[in-house]
């Protein structure tokens, strides 16, 4: 993925098992960030990796249709608390809760 020529992964779950990862991977053609971190006043530098870092990530609201047709109208993410944070002994409703972890 992304010709990626070394990667480092973390896989964990959260209280009710809801795995996720931590990563880093190594993109040829990636900025040098080394350069951004010794020139913390020089904008191109900054801005080169600023692009680069849009071109390659992104997020998704799973709420808004592949189209983009709702974006407007689409409820915003649940983060106050999460709902990864909810132990599983406080789910009470099995089927509601997956549609939460999901909007």
């Amino acid at each position: 993925v992304l010709g990626a020529t070394d990667y480092w992964m973390r896989f964990e779950w959260q209280h009710r098992g809801s795995p996720h990862v931590h990563g880093l991977a190594w993109l040829p053609g990636a900025p040098d960030v080394d350069k951004v971190l010794a020139s913390p006043d020089d904008p191109a530098a900054r801005q080169e990796l600023v692009q680069y870092v849009n071109k390659v990530v992104c997020t998704v609201n799973p709420a808004v249709l592949p189209d983009g047709s709702n974006v407007d109208s689409a409820p915003a993410p649940k983060t106050d608390p999460h709902v990864c944070n909810k132990a599983y002994a406080e789910v009470e409703d099995i089927q509601q809760d997956l549609v939460d972890l999901i909007a």
